[in-house]
């Protein structure tokens, strides 16, 4: 009785053909490099990329400093503003003269005392009230004109007294960008009310504190000036 046979595949680089018999297959590997073209596309695509990626990041940073520029020329416009403003919208002693007086000046801005001593007043840099250079604002430039306005339309100037004055005040970057603010200042207004003689008022305040149950409290007190002398 003949012996079955027995066919064994070997499953490295062997197969089994049609008809039974046993053949080889080569398989060689062998490493494949980019080709020229290849290389050049792929590189154009980087360009691309990093071209987009360095506009983003240009794009940003001038965002940035255009946001921190109008940010500082606001501060420095309205800084000078809220002094201004403040001022009486006449000389108090007295002598109405349109401009600084004689006497208003000294030592910075801490003579002027109503608000057309600042019309004209222009600063390179800008300074603070007593003179001293405002920080950070180096290139910077301030200007102030006031003008005596049409109460019914305070976009009209008029050259006379109207009792009520415009305030324009101009800060200036060293690029030469422009942030302005304007401000009207009446001669009826609650702040040119004078107070009336004293009867009572507060002349100081003190404070108290403690911290915990068993510290001991601290105090501290302070006068307040803000009433007529009785003259």
């Amino acid at each position: 009785m003949a012996s079955p046979t027995i066919r064994q595949q070997v499953s490295v680089g062997q197969g089994w053909n049609a008809d039974g018999a046993q053949s080889r297959r080569v398989r060689t590997a062998r490493g494949r490099g980019m080709t020229l073209v290849e290389v050049v596309v792929a590189t154009g695509v980087v360009a691309v990329m990093l071209v987009a990626a360095l506009n983003t990041l240009g794009a940003s940073a001038r965002g940035y400093v255009v946001a921190r520029r109008a940010q500082q020329g606001g501060i420095l416009a309205e800084q000078l503003m809220a002094e201004i403003v403040q001022s009486w919208y006449e000389d108090p002693d007295g002598t109405v003269l349109f401009g600084l007086e004689t006497g208003d000046s000294g030592t910075g801005r801490m003579g002027y005392d109503d608000v057309d001593d600042y019309h004209a007043l222009s600063e390179f840099p800008p300074l603070a009230r007593d003179g001293t250079p405002v920080p950070g604002a180096e290139g910077w430039t301030r200007q102030v004109a006031v003008t005596w306005v049409d109460p019914h339309n305070p976009t009209t100037t008029v050259g006379s007294e109207s009792g009520l004055k415009r305030i324009v005040v101009v800060a200036t970057s060293a690029g030469g960008v422009n942030f302005k603010r304007v401000a009207l200042r009446s001669s009826a207004g609650m702040m040119q009310l004078r107070p009336p003689m004293d009867n009572s008022y507060v002349v100081g305040l003190e404070a108290e504190l403690q911290v915990g149950s068993q510290a001991s409290a601290g105090s501290d007190d302070t006068a307040i000036g803000n009433h007529t002398s009785g003259n």
